[in-house]
């Protein structure tokens, strides 16, 4: 198992139904209004909405407890842990995520992820749009 140092770029991805009735009332306190006072390519960043809509458009999904996901595949997204633990595996390496470490995964890698319910955990994952990063690549390269 390989601790993801913080910042180091890997691969990722999503696909499996979400629900904020995976929230808690405390986490949907602390995430929900910033979340929906962001701008973004859709004005609103929409919180633990449908995972099809993943890769169309900006989303951040916010869990607390147990999960498991296997042969995943989504959208640019950013994985981090700010209470508790979780392990991904990829194609290449196994990366446990906890604390001030994050791990980055690309588009299009499959992924599957594993949360033990047993300790407090809660993830906090934004995953963008595919028009969102190339709109922000033109700009940078336009600089």
């Amino acid at each position: 198992m390989r601790r993801v140092a913080a910042g180091r770029r890997e691969s990722y991805d999503l696909a499996a139904e979400a629900s904020t009735s995976h929230l808690t009332l405390d986490t949907t306190a602390r995430h929900l209004p910033a979340v929906r006072q962001a701008p973004s390519c859709d004005d609103r960043i929409p919180l633990n909405s449908p995972a099809d809509g993943v890769g169309r458009r900006n989303a951040i999904f916010s869990w607390n407890g147990g999960k498991r996901l296997h042969d995943v595949v989504g959208s640019l997204s950013i994985k981090w842990m700010p209470i508790g633990w979780s392990v991904w595996w990829t194609a290449d390496r196994t990366y446990q995520v906890e604390g001030e470490h994050f791990l980055i995964l690309n588009h299009g890698r499959a992924y599957t992820l594993l949360r033990e319910a047993s300790e407090p955990q809660e993830s906090f994952c934004p995953f963008f749009a595919s028009s969102f990063v190339e709109g922000v690549h033109r700009e940078v390269v336009r600089l």
